[in-house]
């Protein structure tokens, strides 16, 4: 296999892995979460746990969604079809989404993101 094929699945890889950073970080602002929690309940215990059950749960969700495209990104390397069009359509939608959502907020995180993803696709293409 050539060293352009493993770029693909690996970059997309660290691409996931550091918007999972990015993702969690940003939803775990718990300054952020008590602004927004305030509104519904005045109880601080209660804002707490729901606080403490939200990032369990995001916790949980990215860690799945790494593994799964972990998963995925092996069998496109070994050259399975259903992975190399999951990969191809999860690049494109992974691009339309950062480019919307740099939009709506400037962040140079999800422009690098959306450019490596960009990078990943270009070689997709290249490698078939």
């Amino acid at each position: 296999m050539s060293n352009s094929k493993a770029l693909v699945p690996v970059l997309a890889f660290l691409t996931d892995i550091a918007l999972a950073i990015y993702s969690y970080f940003l939803a775990t602002d718990y300054e952020q979460y008590k602004k927004y929690a305030q509104l519904t309940t005045q109880d601080p215990d209660f804002q707490l746990q729901v606080y403490q059950v939200l990032v369990q749960t995001l916790t949980f969700v990215l860690i799945i969604f790494l593994f799964i495209h972990l998963i995925i990104y092996v069998l496109y390397y070994q050259n399975k079809k259903f992975a190399r069009q999951y990969v191809r359509f999860y690049l494109i939608v992974a691009i339309v989404s950062l480019a919307i959502s740099v939009v709506f907020s400037f962040n140079i995180y999800l422009i690098m993101a959306a450019m490596a993803y960009a990078f990943c696709l270009k070689n997709f293409k290249t490698v078939e």
